[in-house]
């Protein structure tokens, strides 16, 4: 068994309007919870919030936190998660992502469906296989929260509307070096007033939405030096910088690498240096 966690159960379970008995409101005093999405979608109630669970999204629930199953929308499969954790560290480190309903990336997916299939053997092995598969996924998920942290283009869904909207337009400055954008601009051609739009993107993001726009071209120039040929100066003109040299500065800035060193180690299938928390705030 594996010492973090103990696994209680892994089960599926079809929720439908004409079968189910919806669960009351209740609550574990030492359990942590997973439902996994498989098919449809259902409204739970966490905390007294309600929130929609669809295909592919996950939530975990924490130790003492009220919830319930209050309406199936369409007919559903879950997949239900009941452990323990037991080191201090971890349960620390995950109670920062319980009651958040989030859309599984394709590595979690793997992992959710390791654990469904292993369901079929009921042997001691297949068990301890499922343990150890969800306590990768416990770790799998801080670890998807810290690139998220590090990097605000992988948070949009979480921002707000008047947020949203900026990063919807940002992604369309990208490659448009031609558009002369300002606060004042963005703001016009969204309604809003251009102060409480700075403010509002600044402190949901981290960000300026000037900074926002350079990491998000610099995700771009990433895009082009792994899957295309293309000149350095070339992809420095195309997202709108200065000039190269400017270019391959603020690309080293803030992935520790140079255009050239990072393409011939995406060539050579090197680890890429990614984006960290201290070269964000050094100056972008």
């Amino acid at each position: 068994m594996s010492q973090s966690i103990i696994l209680y159960t892994a089960n599926n379970f079809r929720y439908d309007d004409v079968s189910i008995q919806y669960m009351k409101i209740h609550r574990h005093e030492d359990i942590y919870q997973i439902y996994y999405s498989l098919t449809g979608t259902t409204q739970y109630k966490f905390n007294g919030q309600k929130a929609s669970l669809s295909k592919g999204q996950y939530v975990i629930i924490n130790p003492g936190a009220d919830h319930g199953l209050i309406k199936c929308i369409s007919k559903s499969d879950i997949l239900d998660i009941k452990f323990a954790i037991l080191d201090d560290g971890l349960r620390h480190d995950i109670n920062d992502v319980c009651l958040k309903v989030s859309a599984a990336p394709r590595s979690l997916i793997e992992i959710f469906e390791l654990i469904r299939t292993s369901n079929e053997s009921g042997s001691f092995y297949s068990r301890k296989q499922r343990s150890l598969y969800l306590e990768a996924l416990l770790y799998e998920v801080l670890e998807i929260k810290t690139r998220k942290d590090h990097n605000p283009l992988l948070r949009v869904e979480e921002y707000s509307l008047c947020t949203r909207r900026v990063a919807s337009l940002l992604d369309g400055l990208v490659v448009a070096p031609q558009f002369e954008y300002s606060l004042e601009t963005i703001a016009n051609m969204l309604g809003y007033n251009a102060r409480y739009m700075a403010r509002k993107f600044r402190k949901e993001t981290g960000f300026s939405v000037a900074q926002y726009l350079t990491i998000h071209r610099i995700e771009k120039a990433k895009e082009f030096l792994q899957n295309t040929d293309m000149p350095i100066n070339q992809i420095a003109d195309l997202l709108a910088f200065n000039s190269a040299v400017a270019f391959s500065n603020k690309f080293k800035l803030l992935t520790g690498l140079s255009p050239l060193q990072y393409r011939e180690a995406a060539i050579h299938e090197s680890t890429l240096i990614s984006y960290s928390s201290h070269k964000y705030k050094g100056g972008i």
